[in-house]
């Protein structure tokens, strides 16, 4: 993971990443619902906590935990239970939860497979027998297919308007996607940041055979949480494995 990347990112998190929290949130709920009977959850790369404070006014015991000391400032500000972890080195809460959620980008910070699947067998230690786990990645494939450089967007933030470009560039051969983002705000104060994120990319059956063994059992695959998709490779913009412990 780039502490450097987040360190910048970090100012700009929430609207940049302004995602349907609430319909994905509702997703979760249901998904809690149907397939366990789940009180306490643990936010993986829980980052300002959007979906934690959702849950957690749904009566959910919520914590959360990430590995960028940059993005756990934030997160401390509000009244949730939040630390850091890396979770190829383990997961010292000292607790287990009915259910773990890890979603957006966060296990593709993680470049090495081996590692990858250390870190999945570490969230199946910290859950309670059938325990459930939601994971969610970027799918990178569908985003490969448009232009390497183009405008994220522009977004409204308390200091002003903020513009978004990235140039992209993925290495297929080491299944690599490096990505450089560009900040420039114009408001009362204007600044311009930028700085570099690689992120490993994954076809949905090679994150499928990782997650199995791990230990889970897939129960369910969307293309996206907020509105329930299906998943397509060209088109879908992640993808998403509801899965639980055996």
């Amino acid at each position: 993971m780039s502490e450097d990347f987040y360190k910048t990112f970090s100012k700009y998190y929430d609207p940049v990443l302004s995602a349907d929290y609430d319909r994905s949130v509702d997703t979760l709920d249901k998904i809690f619902k149907k397939f366990g009977d789940v009180k306490t959850v643990l936010d993986i790369g829980c980052g300002t906590l959007q979906h934690a404070l959702r849950l957690k006014k749904l009566g959910y015991e919520i914590e959360g935990c990430d590995a960028s000391d940059s993005m756990l400032k934030i997160a401390k500000r509000n009244k949730i239970s939040v630390f850091k972890a890396d979770i190829t080195k383990g997961i010292n809460s000292g607790k287990k939860y009915d259910a773990i959620i890890c979603l957006g980008s966060v296990i593709q910070h993680i470049l090495d497979k081996d590692d990858v699947l250390l870190g999945l067998r570490n969230i199946n230690i910290v859950l309670k027998p059938d325990g459930l786990f939601i994971l969610g990645l970027s799918n990178l494939t569908a985003r490969i297919r448009k232009p390497h450089f183009w405008v994220e967007g522009t977004y409204k933030t308390d200091e002003g308007r903020l513009m978004v470009m990235t140039w992209n560039e993925p290495d297929f051969k080491n299944m690599i996607y490096k990505s450089t983002w560009l900040y420039i705000l114009k408001g009362k104060k204007k600044d311009v940041d930028f700085e570099s994120l690689s992120l490993r990319m994954y076809t949905r059956s090679e994150i499928k055979s990782l997650v199995r063994k791990a230990g889970f059992k897939i129960l369910k695959t969307y293309g996206n949480l907020a509105t329930k998709e299906k998943y397509k490779k060209y088109s879908s913009s992640g993808i998403v494995l509801v899965c639980k412990k055996i």
